[in-house]
């Protein structure tokens, strides 16, 4: 499988188009309109599988 990695809208996204993975693995600083920070992991083993981590931060 080949896989796409790709940010700058700061929105997670997973989205497989035929058998290409799209993975944007969202902000850690800026959420712009998401109700939550977010960065990726790409566990790579025998395949690729995609992960989203989502948090919130304190004021």
């Amino acid at each position: 499988m080949d896989c796409i990695i790709f940010g700058h809208s700061h929105i997670p996204i997973i989205k497989k188009v035929g058998s290409v993975l799209l993975f944007n693995p969202g902000s850690a600083t800026d959420k712009r309109k998401q109700t939550h920070f977010s960065y990726g992991i790409l566990h790579i083993v025998e395949s690729i599988e995609p992960e989203h981590v989502f948090y919130e931060t304190k004021n």
